[in-house]
């Protein structure tokens, strides 16, 4: 006969009643003794739940016509998308119990086998609902056709290249032309500092021997704002270098010529507005650098679901990102371009977060065969646990892969094309809240910004447009229109 184990033999501590965690009774009695899990008895309020909020989400199109063109687009793609959300409810709300439960049920059994005395102030339902959200994003983490809603607060790649080169091309850039001792008195100033801080043209002679080029400009000639972009593109070249002193150099170098545009002297500049093109100029870099660092984050996911498609059917995924972002988190070059909390937030990801790594563990052992699986649930797993296995690990894998697309979308929030549209949310607050002469100038401000990054992306939006959504009771668009002030 087969040894009985018992689970407190291994460290398990059972729940002091089965409503702690998990399990509700049928009937009013006291004395029923039939016990239904909740996994199954919420099942019906968890689809009622996502069936409502599809219905609302659908409803808001009743008051489309009082939104503005921006809060109007949200609107709408919510609706477009609470279509198939509403279709899907019945599953949406099955899976939010029926995994949800058990997902805070192994949470809470893990951390007891681990740190029981944290796990004995766990709250099953903070955590159940917890394991909900979790749920919701795996599952639309893997809904890959799924039609997103249309948005300008998180601009693509695509988007934010066309904005920079925009920015690049605008008349602020092409119109600057200065002498070229504007050049000398940079190249000058910048070598000295250079001195200053240990690097000469031994340790760092790419950088100088650049640096000492650009003042041999001939005397009548005209440096445009495009040669400026061009020089620091070269420095930027440098600053990838495979020499950490020579790539010092050169960041030294391009932090000094981004705070020497904007301050030329005046007797230097032969034609167009410094300050301006050096606004310009650093809007297309902003936009250039995002677009750039969130398509080497896609690569890494795509390059990420490759290998584990091959190599584990898929199943591997989650190992896959985190070692991509490992890579991201501790190498200098894997990191450039990245600032100290992306980078953060890709140790993070590598490190997964507390139940990530029980899924994972969960997973792997369920889809063992059972053996600890069984012992920690507390339930025979026999031919159930590979199928178990298989659930918790397509779930952690949705966990980790939407944990890595959020990475993009925060470096893509950063560039100044998202910036634009934010600043612009907020100016239209500003002025429903006080409605008073300076908050209108600001959203005017802000209208005109955003307007001129969108056209930069393609997207025609005029200034009257964004702001009639700063229409108040008793004033027309008319009257909007009329005290907006038109470009030249």
């Amino acid at each position: 006969m087969a040894e009985t184990l018992n689970p407190a033999d291994w460290g398990a501590t059972p729940a002091e009643s089965p409503a702690d965690w998990g399990a509700v009774a049928v009937g009013a009695p006291q004395q029923q003794s039939s016990m239904l899990p909740a996994a199954i008895a919420d099942v019906p309020g968890e689809i009622k739940s996502a069936a409502g909020s599809a219905i609302d989400k659908i409803a808001a199109l009743r008051n489309r016509g009082g939104q503005g063109p921006i809060e109007g687009l949200m609107t709408t793609g919510r609706a477009v998308l609470a279509v198939p959300e509403l279709a899907m409810s019945p599953v949406t709300g099955a899976a939010r119990s029926l995994i949800g439960h058990p997902m805070a049920d192994l949470q809470h059994k893990v951390g007891e086998l681990i740190a029981p005395d944290i796990a004995a102030k766990d709250d099953p339902q903070k955590m159940y609902e917890t394991a909900k959200g979790d749920v919701d994003l795996a599952m639309a983490g893997a809904r890959a056709g799924t039609p997103k809603a249309p948005t300008v607060t998180t601009p693509s790649v695509q988007e934010l290249k066309a904005a920079s080169e925009a920015a690049y091309k605008s008349p602020e850039v092409l119109g600057l032309e200065v002498k070229p001792s504007a050049y000398t008195t940079y190249s000058t100033r910048t070598q000295q500092a250079l001195n200053q801080e240990g690097f000469d043209d031994i340790v760092a002679p790419k950088t100088f021997q650049l640096l000492q080029r650009i003042e041999k400009a001939p005397e009548g000639s005209v440096v445009t704002g495009q040669n400026i972009n061009s020089l620091r593109k070269t420095l930027g070249k440098l600053a990838g270098s495979n020499d950490p002193t020579e790539r010092a150099a050169a960041s030294f170098a391009i932090d000094h010529l981004d705070d020497f545009i904007p301050n030329i002297a005046r007797s230097d500049i032969i034609g167009g507005d410094a300050a301006a093109a050096a606004a310009k100029l650093e809007e297309a870099r902003g936009n250039w650098s995002a677009a750039k660092q969130a398509e080497k984050l896609d690569k890494k996911i795509v390059k990420a679901e490759m290998q584990a498609d091959t190599s584990n059917s898929g199943m591997n995924l989650e190992n896959r990102i985190r070692s991509q972002m490992g890579r991201v988190a501790i190498d200098e070059r894997e990191a450039r371009g990245l600032n100290a909390s992306e980078i953060e937030q890709a140790r993070k990801i590598a490190q997964g977060t507390r139940l990530q790594n029980a899924l994972r563990t969960a997973g792997n052992v369920l889809g063992g065969g059972g053996g600890l699986g069984a012992v920690v649930t507390g339930i025979p797993s026999a031919g159930l646990a590979p199928a178990v296995g298989f659930a918790l690990k397509l779930l952690s894998n949705g966990l980790t892969m939407r944990q890595a697309e959020g990475l993009s979308t925060a470096v893509r929030m950063r560039a100044p094309l998202a910036s634009s549209v934010e600043k612009f949310g907020e100016a239209i607050a500003k002025y429903r809240d006080q409605q008073s002469p300076s908050a209108y100038a600001g959203a005017v401000v802000a209208a005109r910004n955003l307007s001129s990054n969108l056209q930069g992306t393609g997207i025609e939006s005029s200034i009257g447009s964004l702001l009639r959504s700063l229409a108040v009771p008793g004033q027309s668009p008319a009257e909007d229109d009329q005290e907006v002030p038109r470009r030249k």
